[in-house]
C-alpha cells in the first residue's frame, strides 16, 4: 500500500515537472548591442511586461574589454511586440526606444561619446516607430506660427491659415497611421495624439482597432480612453489658457520636504507633468535637461511633477535621466492626482510655461520647440533689461 502511494506521488511530481518544462517559452527574438567607448559601468536591458511597466530582463558589465563591448541577448516576445529600454548606470537614458516583434533580430550600434547617434538594423517595428516619430516632430512647425501669432504678428490671418493647414495635415497623417500601422506602440502614440477632440472615431472604427490590436493591452486601454473622452466631453475641459494663472499646489520633493508653486514667483517656471513609466515623457528628458543647462542660471527653473505611485521608480528615473538639477516633486496618487486633474490634464507629458508673475505664457511644448521657446523668452527678457 505504501509503495503504491509513493509511486502515485512520484508520478504526480514527474507530470508536474514535465508540464513545467513544456510550458517554458523558447526565445523567439534577439538583440545584439555594439557599444563603443563605454567606461566601466553596468548596463541593464529592460522590457515592457506589459507596457507601461518595465522589468530588468538581463544585465552586463561594460568597459572591461577595451573600446568596444558586443553583447547578444535572446528574448521571448509575447504577444504583438515588446518595448525595450537600454539603461546605462553612468549615462543618461536617451531617446532611443527599441521595439521587437516575434522573429526580429535587432542589431544596435551606439557610441557613448556621441549617444544620440544610434544606428540599427533588423527590426521593422523599430524602424516604423522612428519614421513615425520623425515625421510627427517635423509637423510641430505649427508651434513657431503659434508663437508669432501670440506675439501679435501683423500677419495673423496668414499665420492662422498656416496653422489650420498644418493641423489638417497632422490629422490626416495620424488617422492614416493608426489604420495602417502594425506597431501597437505607434498606434498608441497616434491615439494619444488624437484624443481630446483633435480627431474622433466612429464606434465601427474603434472596434476595428480593437480587433487589430487585441493582443496589445496598452493599445486597447488607449482605445478605451479615447472612446471615453469622445463619449463624455465633460472629461475634456480645456487646460488653463495662456494669460491665466495656475492654481497653486504643494507637493513633497525627493527628501520629503513640502514645496509650493508659489515659492517660485519672480522666476520663469516650466511646470512639467510626467511619470517614470511614460516612454514619451522619458523621451523628452534630454530636451528638458538641455534647456535647464542652458538657462538654469537665468531666472528659469523646471518644476518637475511626477504622478508615479512608486517612489523608488520615480527616484531611479531621475537618476537615469540625469535630471536631479530640476525641482523634483511627486503626487503619488497617480492618474487620480488632484494637482494634475485641476489643470484638466488627460495625458502626459504635459507642461505649462509660466512668467515671473505665475501667468501661463505657453503650454505643451516638446522637443526642440521647447528649447526655442524658452530661448526666445529669456533672450527677450535680457534685451529689455
Amino acid at each position: 500500500m505504501t509503495k503504491s502511494i509513493l509511486l502515485c506521488v512520484a508520478c504526480c511530481i514527474l507530470l508536474t515537472v514535465c508540464k513545467a518544462q513544456t510550458s517554458i517559452t523558447k526565445p523567439n527574438a534577439g538583440i545584439t548591442l555594439i557599444i563603443k567607448n563605454a567606461p566601466r559601468q553596468m548596463f541593464f536591458l529592460m522590457s515592457s511586461n506589459p507596457y507601461p511597466k518595465f522589468v530588468v530582463i538581463d544585465s552586463a558589465m561594460l568597459g572591461t574589454k577595451g573600446g568596444i563591448d558586443t553583447m547578444h541577448f535572446d528574448l521571448t516576445v509575447e504577444g504583438r511586440e515588446s518595448i525595450l529600454r537600454l539603461v546605462f548606470s553612468k549615462h543618461e537614458s536617451r531617446r532611443f526606444v527599441p521595439i521587437l516583434a516575434p522573429g526580429e533580430h535587432l542589431e544596435i550600434t551606439v557610441d557613448l561619446d556621441h549617444p544620440d547617434d544610434v544606428s540599427f538594423t533588423g527590426s521593422a517595428r523599430t524602424r516604423e516607430f522612428y519614421d513615425f516619430w520623425k515625421q510627427r516632430m517635423n509637423m510641430d512647425v505649427a508651434t513657431k506660427y503659434k508663437i508669432a501669432l501670440n506675439a501679435g504678428s501683423p500677419d495673423s490671418i496668414i499665420l492662422k491659415q498656416r496653422i489650420d493647414s498644418i493641423n489638417n495635415l497632422t490629422g490626416l497623417f495620424i488617422r492614416k497611421t493608426i489604420f495602417n500601422t502594425e506597431c501597437g506602440f505607434v498606434a498608441m502614440f497616434s491615439l494619444m495624439d488624437s484624443q481630446n477632440g483633435v480627431l474622433t472615431y466612429t464606434k465601427k472604427e474603434l472596434n476595428q482597432l480593437r480587433g487589430k490590436f487585441k493582443d496589445d493591452s496598452a493599445t486597447l486601454k488607449q482605445i478605451d480612453l479615447n472612446e471615453n473622452l469622445q463619449d463624455h466631453p465633460r472629461n475634456t475641459k480645456p487646460k488653463p489658457a495662456n494669460g491665466t494663472y495656475l492654481t497653486a499646489f504643494t507637493l513633497p520633493d525627493m527628501n520629503g520636504k513640502k514645496v509650493s508653486l508659489d515659492q517660485f514667483k519672480g522666476k520663469y517656471v516650466l511646470v512639467d507633468f510626467w511619470a517614470s513609466w511614460c516612454v514619451p515623457c522619458r523621451m523628452q528628458s534630454p530636451y528638458l535637461k538641455k534647456v535647464s543647462d542652458m538657462y538654469g542660471k537665468n531666472n528659469f527653473v523646471i518644476l518637475s511633477v511626477s504622478i508615479d505611485e512608486n517612489h523608488d521608480d520615480w527616484k531611479k528615473a531621475i537618476i537615469q535621466d540625469g535630471t536631479k538639477a530640476f525641482v523634483n516633486l511627486i503626487d503619488d496618487r497617480g492618474r487620480k492626482s488632484p494637482v494634475k486633474n485641476q489643470y484638466n490634464i488627460n495625458s502626459i507629458p504635459s507642461n505649462f510655461l509660466l512668467d515671473p508673475a505665475g501667468k501661463v505664457i505657453d503650454k505643451d511644448l516638446k522637443g526642440e520647440k521647447l528649447v526655442a521657446r524658452v530661448a526666445e523668452i529669456i533672450q527677450n527678457t535680457q534685451i529689455k533689461n
